[in-house]
């Protein structure tokens, strides 16, 4: 396929690091991030998000084309993926959110996955008090413990973050600090200005506490939108012109309040490449997975055809 009749698309990705397990679908090595960005800047132009955005919501994507995302802003976006888009000179959109800048914190899931899964501690049972009830979870062996995980996994993900962070605070508690992968965790205000200083990086929002925004009450939704990039602003020096919905899900009035918070673009988690006049606050994104950049490559051009060949899907 001539590099003109190559489908245009914007890559989702969160980690990558070489870690013993990918239970959550959100990590790939270095390896494979290096052999992607390698072909993607050989045999594919990788330009800015605003750029491919644009380009898609004015009616005219950019065929062979793709810009590259991270969502959640972990530290190894700055320790192991920037040095590889330098080699590369490949620009890449950091989307963060912004609960703490001071202190290091942890995503929900990967404490879950730490606490239930790798944690020596655990007896037979993990007791945790849910709406105010007492709950027992199986832990006694491996099949048990992924139960109880994938149990907690939805349980999580669905509540508030006021009550989300009470049932992780439990979780928390069970294991310690040195259980975790160090760069399992947002970057720090000292990072991100490394980020936001360099010309290759363009820093988007995620919301403050990466809640399920259509699941939440309409001025809590509000807060989460606006306060993300009212905090985010003063960091990185600069207007925050894109957004990155929560693991993708939108709804109109979602939707509404992203546009009234004055973003420029903003992107989901829909599965497919760009196509003509899309809308410029429902960007869809195409998963990325363990894979060397030829099988991506390959991938891409597959999901133009007629009858595409699925992609992996991320949990």
């Amino acid at each position: 396929m001539r590099s003109d009749e190559r489908p245009s698309a914007v890559l989702i990705y969160h980690r990558v690091a070489s870690l013993p397990r990918n239970i959550h679908w959100i990590t790939i090595t270095p390896e494979s991030f290096r052999s992607q960005v390698e072909t993607l800047t050989r045999d594919w132009s990788v330009r800015p998000l605003a750029d491919v955005a644009h380009a898609a919501v004015s009616g005219r994507p950019l065929a062979g084309t793709v810009a590259l995302t991270f969502d959640d802003g972990y530290l190894d976006n700055l320790e192991i993926v920037l040095p590889i888009l330098e080699e590369f000179s490949a620009p890449a959109t950091f989307f963060l959110t912004t609960a703490s800048f001071d202190r290091p914190r942890r995503y929900w899931w990967d404490v879950l996955e730490v606490a239930v899964l790798d944690n020596p501690r655990l007896g037979s049972t993990l007791e945790l008090i849910v709406d105010g009830e007492r709950q027992a979870f199986p832990v006694h062996d491996d099949a048990a413990r992924q139960a109880t995980h994938d149990t907690l996994y939805p349980m999580l993900k669905t509540r508030v973050p006021a009550l989300r962070d009470a049932l992780v605070d439990q979780l928390a508690a069970l294991v310690s600090d040195d259980r975790f992968d160090p760069m399992a965790r947002p970057m720090l205000r000292s990072e991100i200005d490394r980020i936001a200083r360099h010309p290759l990086i363009d820093v988007g929002a995620h919301t403050v506490r990466h809640p399920l925004l259509p699941t939440l009450p309409p001025d809590e939704a509000v807060r989460e939108v606006f306060d993300s990039r009212l905090a985010l602003e003063p960091v990185v020096g600069t207007k925050v012109k894109h957004f990155a919905y929560p693991h993708g899900l939108t709804s109109p009035s979602v939707v509404w309040t992203v546009e009234a918070a004055g973003f420029e673009a903003a992107v989901t988690c829909e599965p497919r490449l760009l196509r003509s006049r899309e809308h410029r606050l429902c960007i869809p994104r195409v998963w990325t997975c363990e894979e060397s950049g030829a099988s991506l490559a390959s991938r891409l051009v597959a999901l133009a055809d007629p009858a595409p060949v699925p992609a992996n899907q991320v949990a």
